[in-house]
């Protein structure tokens, strides 16, 4: 294959938020690692010394500026507007790349058309023989709609020993390193920024797939993941987004009745999840998926009109 105009249209595209320090460790390696002039950093109002720092490693033109912090979702949104390449990984800073990282993802996205997003084998920066948890292997989703993926369990990620060296399709592609066109992303609507963060990647692929795209994982591509680069794993604030965004999720992209039957069952099991974080982690992550619930059935309404306005879509695109 001639690699050329793929690459040319091509932008890896980062979002930082007071990260300086990942920029540090791991920009270099990605502008290394990467085709000429593709790497792009969409800041989101940091106020700290990011921008002066990555200015020493990229030109102007392929920095941009937002005024304040619109979360993943909104910022993602918003500079990709400014940035005129077909395909783009959306990354996140916190990720080491090797050489040659982005050609399967990229391959399988341009020659497919049915392909709506790619993901490549995401493993842990701090010990690269596991999977780690942000994506792992491909995302998976349960009967009851919680998110997991091939190669990790709730408590912990597998070593990777090639169980998954076979591109698979997925039901969902991480957000830590996801491969897509820029029209599929603007044609369906982009991330939701009421999400602002966590579970808007599955938002986003669950409408890709409605559109009659796959959503692929690619073991020919590997990135290493540190982790924890906006919210640690310990906050409350990162609990709640995760039980409020998966509620979201699941109104906006299934019928009126299984979600009602899915959200009799939630019920009870986010109540006993809302007890044994509240032990295991303290009590601010058990008001946190308690507050999760009031806030997202306030948004019930915003969620089934997003729904429809989606469904409207569909129907004029077929």
């Amino acid at each position: 294959m001639n690699w050329t105009k793929p690459q040319e249209d091509f932008a890896i595209v980062l979002l930082n938020y007071n990260g300086k320090n990942w920029l540090e460790l791991f920009l270099s390696d990605l502008i290394q690692n990467s085709p000429p002039q593709s790497v792009y950093l969409i800041d989101n109002g940091s106020q700290d010394d990011s921008i002066n720092y990555a200015t020493l490693l990229l030109d102007s033109d392929n920095i941009i500026h937002l005024d304040y912090n619109l979360g993943f979702a909104g910022g993602y949104n918003k500079g990709l507007q400014f940035i005129n390449k077909k395909y783009f990984c959306l990354l996140n800073t916190d990720v080491l790349v090797k050489k040659d990282w982005f050609q399967g993802c990229l391959q399988l996205l341009s020659e497919n058309d049915t392909i709506g997003a790619v993901q490549p084998k995401i493993l842990d920066y701090y010990d690269q023989k596991k999977f780690e948890y942000a994506g792992a292997a491909g995302g998976t989703l349960s009967v009851i709609k919680i998110p997991g993926a091939r190669g990790r369990n709730i408590f912990n990620c597998d070593i990777d020993s090639g169980q998954y060296n076979e591109i698979a399709e997925i039901d969902w592609a991480s957000g830590c390193a996801l491969f897509i066109r820029k029209d599929d992303f603007y044609r369906i609507g982009g991330f939701d920024e009421v999400f602002f963060a966590h579970q808007e990647e599955i938002d986003l692929c669950l409408r890709l797939k409605q559109w009659g795209k796959r959503i692929l994982y690619c073991p020919d591509s590997q990135v290493y993941h540190a982790g924890g680069g906006t919210l640690k794993k310990s906050s409350s604030k990162k609990t709640y987004l995760n039980f409020r965004n998966n509620l979201l999720m699941i109104a906006k992209n299934t019928h009126t009745i299984s979600f009602i039957l899915l959200l009799l069952i939630r019920l009870p099991l986010d109540g006993l999840l809302a007890i044994y974080l509240g032990f295991k982690n303290g009590i601010s992550h058990f008001f946190a998926v308690i507050r999760a619930h009031f806030t997202f059935y306030a948004l019930l309404p915003y969620a089934y009109k997003r729904k429809h306005e989606f469904l409207q879509l569909l129907k004029n695109k077929f």
